[in-house]
């Protein structure tokens, strides 16, 4: 039996998987366990077998679409009920009992498999992007199943992927050469007991950390929320009794020029209705304004969007050099990925007159993708912006931009966003309609004190969804490490009265060959059958015939013939239909033309 060679495919920690190359040995040269056996899936499995040839085109069956197949849990959802004539051709087939694996991209890298149970009438029917598994009486169905979704086994199924048109697919040669190690029957179900009890735990840790982290964002908005109600800095103002007043900053222009080059604004008429609820009351030092207030009053220098319409740059435009484009696409978790920007080449560059951002400046994602935000370093250079964000740029004697950043994470400034998203069908908030929001503006040295305690918070929050990521990679590895060692006969005790897998499978190989045999034969003796039936047909010769008929022709034919024939052979030379050959044949035994010494025909 040939075996199929390792694939160069890099595995995580606690991954492995076993590929035999020579009897009795893995791949690392590690022996199996006693009673095991290495055997490719042609050996063990049926591949995509069909349903019966007589079942009834009015049966109902399960039909399962890729998409009913869960990558998260293995299991068959949604399936829907179809007449099996609806399904009979153009389709997948299976049953209760089989095992199915996406063979396409991305689906079989993702874990789109199943251990095929439930289906209506016991019968299913499917999208062809699955490969069909039908054990032979060698392997438990569930045994299987876990093998083929272990994360090692499709990554080196993914490696042997092969493109066609369109998407890539594992090869069916991949799949029939596979080489599983193979335990006794008995063995193969309390493999799969313990695998199932170990798991259980292990999906239990994933379910108690899924609970945790809706519990950070909430934890995250109640700290942004006190912030910015004072509930959060109540000790320091009580200690702090001689800072000036928001309101009396807010009723001073402050002026400030840093070279920024306030462009003109059109102001549309009409207000924007904003839920009163999300107002709360606010510290008496502290006020409400506008951002047109704010820009009015020199605590914003200004704020502007990304270029649009007729400006915005064409894609031959961009190269691998220039100036930094930014969208929303680059403006994640409070950061800016600069390194994946697109560069806008430098003579473009210059004709645009909006949307150039720099460093220290606070940035709004506001159409399309609404409300991330993001602070950029301070020794960053210019950069552009794209349709999809507005830069808020802050006169730090009276509006720190950290405070700002923090205000536009918070829940009062989102559910302004999302206020104004209810009204319309665009995902869209324009920059006329950002300056009506309010800000809660708090006194400068409040609004740093603020600033402090909340990027020490929000960085403790990031190092706990940090750590939960972690944990989460870590019961995935444990998951694979315990498929792992299950292979490898590590995760049961083996038990010498089990029937050894060598010797089940010898008899399922016998059984096999019988079964082919049989069918040859059967094949056989229906063409031979059929060749027969049609040269009677053909034959010319009768007993009535004047050569025939009151004749000795079977003994003519007998001492022609250099040998002794026996009947079936002088029926052959004879040419005649069998009721004729019969008749004439004991016709002349009768009257003394053959001697019939049972095993041969002589003429006398």
């Amino acid at each position: 039996m040939s075996r199929p060679q390792n694939a160069s495919v890099e595995l995580s920690r606690g991954e492995s998987v076993e590929v035999a190359e020579k009897d009795g040995e893995s791949a690392s040269g590690k022996a199996l366990p006693e009673g095991w056996a290495w055997a490719t899936i042609e050996e063990l499995c049926e591949l995509n077998p069909k349903h019966a040839k007589d079942t009834p085109d009015d049966l109902e069956v399960s039909f399962v679409p890729m998409a009913a197949v869960s990558d998260k849990t293995g299991t068959i959802e949604h399936a829907t009920v179809r007449p099996f004539g609806e399904v009979r051709k153009g389709f997948t087939q299976f049953a209760d009992g089989d095992v199915i694996f996406a063979k396409i991209t991305p689906c079989m890298e993702n874990g789109k498999a199943a251990s095929v149970r439930g289906l209506m009438n016991g019968l299913g029917c499917g999208t062809t992007e699955f490969y069909v598994f039908r054990q032979r009486g060698a392997l438990e169905q569930d045994y299987l199943f876990k093998f083929i979704r272990q994360e090692s086994y499709r990554k080196l199924a993914r490696a042997q992927m092969q493109s066609g048109v369109g998407q890539a697919r594992v090869p069916k040669d991949f799949v029939l050469e596979t080489t599983l190690p193979v335990p006794p029957l008995a063995e193969q179900s309390r493999i799969v007991s313990a695998i199932e009890s170990l798991q259980e735990r292990s999906s239990r840790a994933r379910f108690l950390l899924s609970e945790v982290g809706p519990l950070i964002g909430q934890l995250r908005q109640s700290v942004l929320r006190d912030a910015f109600s004072g509930k959060l800095t109540a000790d320091w103002r009580a200690e702090h009794l001689n800072v000036q007043p928001a309101s009396e900053l807010l009723s001073q222009v402050h002026e400030h020029d840093d070279g920024t080059k306030k462009r003109r604004r059109i102001k549309k008429k009409g207000t924007v209705p904003l839920p009163n609820d999300l107002f709360h009351e606010l510290p008496e030092s502290w006020a409400y304004a506008t951002v047109d207030e704010c820009l009015e009053q020199g605590f914003i220098i200004d704020y502007v969007d990304g270029n649009h319409g007729g400006l915005y740059p064409r894609k031959a435009e961009f190269g691998d050099e220039g100036i930094r484009f930014i969208t929303a696409k680059q403006i994640n978790d409070g950061v800016v990925d600069f390194e994946s920007a697109p560069r806008l080449t430098e003579e473009r560059a210059q004709q645009l007159q909006k949307g150039w951002a720099r460093g220290g400046d606070v940035l709004l994602t506001h159409n399309a993708t609404v409300g991330r935000v993001a602070r950029t370093p301070k020794d960053m250079g210019t950069f552009l912006l794209g349709t999809s964000a507005t830069y808020y740029r802050c006169n730090e004697a009276v509006l720190n931009s950290d405070y700002l950043y923090h205000v536009f994470c918070g829940p009062q400034w989102q559910g302004q966003l999302g206020s104004i998203m209810e009204q319309t069908t665009r995902n869209q908030v324009s920059i006329q309609k950002q300056g009506v929001f309010r800000v809660p503006v708090a006194p400068i040295e409040e609004q740093l004190e603020i600033a402090r305690i909340l990027d020490s918070a929000m960085a403790w929050l990031r190092s706990v969804e940090s750590g939960l990521a972690s944990m989460e990679s870590s019961l995935t590895q444990l998951d694979q490490s315990i498929l792992s060692k299950a292979f490898r006969g590590e995760l049961v005790p083996q038990d010498p009265r089990d029937e050894p897998a060598s010797e089940l499978l010898a008899r399922i190989r016998y059984q096999r060959e019988e079964a082919a045999e049989t069918k040859a034969t059967n094949q056989r003796t229906k063409k031979t059958g059929s060749e027969t039936t049609k040269r009677k047909a053909a034959m010319a010769k009768s007993r009535f015939d004047d050569d025939v008929k009151k004749q000795p022709y079977l003994a003519t034919l007998l001492k022609e013939s250099t040998e002794k024939l026996t009947p079936e052979e002088l029926f052959d030379a004879a040419d005649l239909p069998v009721t004729d050959f019969y008749k004439q044949l004991a016709w002349e035994i009768e009257n003394g033309h053959i001697s019939d010494d049972v095993k041969t025909l002589e003429a006398l």
